[in-house]
């Protein structure tokens, strides 16, 4: 199973242009820029990454909360505690790409 790396660009690229969104606190923007630079790193390292079986259930989670938080940033920018939310739940996915990028099996 592959990791949706088209998604988890989309994230990025949300995460960076909330950073630059001036209706938004600068502690907030700060750290989409924080989660967008994040993410772009575990990006590089997963682009190429390979997984054993085991992981697939990792893999799967790491896709659906990808498509779930991309969908939900879309929309909730306007509203201050579900921004928090997202953030949240990006610093989650953050993790999970950490470990799915220690548990790779090999890399191209």
């Amino acid at each position: 199973m592959n990791l949706d790396t088209p998604k988890l660009t989309e994230a990025i690229s949300l995460c960076f242009e909330n950073s630059k969104n001036n209706a938004l606190p600068a502690a907030e923007r700060a750290r989409f820029l924080f989660q967008g630079k994040q993410l772009r790193g575990h990006l590089l390292n997963l682009l190429t990454a390979q997984f054993d079986a085991e992981l697939d259930a990792e893999v799967a989670e790491a896709n659906k909360r990808l498509s779930e938080v991309v969908k939900q940033l879309k929309k909730d920018v306007d509203d201050l505690a579900k921004v928090k939310e997202r953030l949240a739940e990006l610093r989650g996915i953050a993790k999970l790409l950490e470990t799915l990028v220690k548990g790779a099996a090999s890399f191209v």
